[in-house]
Order: structure tokens, then C-alpha cells, then sequence
């Protein structure tokens, strides 16, 4: 280390001699791997299970936080378990998303398209509740 100070005075190398490129920081996986799946618990009912258990950091560690957003106007909903079960009120097409959040606050998205076919009698007796 030569002791080469900018212009500013402040040492550009770290103890290795090495130029210092950016803040520092604790190393972290800047975007992790979302995942999410579907698996139909009751086509009836449309009821639903997302699962996201798969999103990892890139150590492979799993996620830690996660929003779904079933794609059918209600609120997101933000827990710290990768799965989640609920149903659907109407027949149509949805996209449902997750966020997912690592321990270092990278987050990345996925989506899935969940289809629900409620018979006829199902939709009209959850209307009129």
C-alpha cells in the first residue's frame, strides 16, 4: 500500500493495495431466485395452494419474506412462510405473483397463471352470500 490519497484526501486502496470500487458492504446476494407454483387443493371450491418454497439467494439459502398478489383485485397479503392456501370467488383467468425477499433484502418476482372453472351453481350461491 502506497498511501495514495484522492483528491479529497481518503485513502482510494483497501489493505490489500486493491482500488476500492463503491461502498463496502457485507456480501449478499443482490436478486434472488423466485419461484412460485399452484397446486389445486379443491377445483371446486377454487381453492388453491401457492407455494414458493423453491426461491433461494444465490448461496441457496431460502427466502425469507414473502407478498403474494392472487391477480383477483383483493389486498397482497405479506407473510414469512413460502406457502399460502385460498380460494378464489369467480371463475376467470388469473395472474397470481410473489415477491420474495432474501436475509440480505434482495427481492425478485414470479408469476403463475391460475385458471379457475367454478360450476355454475358454486358461483351463483357465492354471489348471493
Amino acid at each position: 500500500n502506497n498511501g495514495d490519497k484522492n483528491k479529497d484526501g481518503n485513502n482510494n486502496n483497501n489493505p490489500n493495495g486493491n482500488p476500492v470500487i463503491g461502498p463496502r458492504s457485507v456480501p449478499s446476494s443482490t436478486e434472488p431466485s423466485a419461484k412460485l407454483e399452484i397446486r389445486v387443493i379443491n377445483a371446486e371450491s377454487g381453492f388453491i395452494e401457492f407455494d414458493a418454497s423453491k426461491s433461494m439467494d444465490n448461496n441457496g439459502n431460502p427466502c425469507v419474506s414473502f407478498g403474494f398478489n392472487f391477480g383477483d383485485k383483493t389486498p397482497p397479503v405479506y407473510i414469512s412462510s413460502p406457502t399460502i392456501s385460498r380460494s378464489y370467488a369467480r371463475s376467470g383467468n388469473y395472474t397470481a405473483m410473489v415477491v420474495v425477499q432474501d436475509a440480505f433484502g434482495g427481492q425478485s418476482m414470479a408469476t403463475v397463471n391460475v385458471q379457475i372453472n367454478k360450476p355454475l351453481n358454486m358461483e351463483s350461491i357465492s354471489s348471493q352470500q
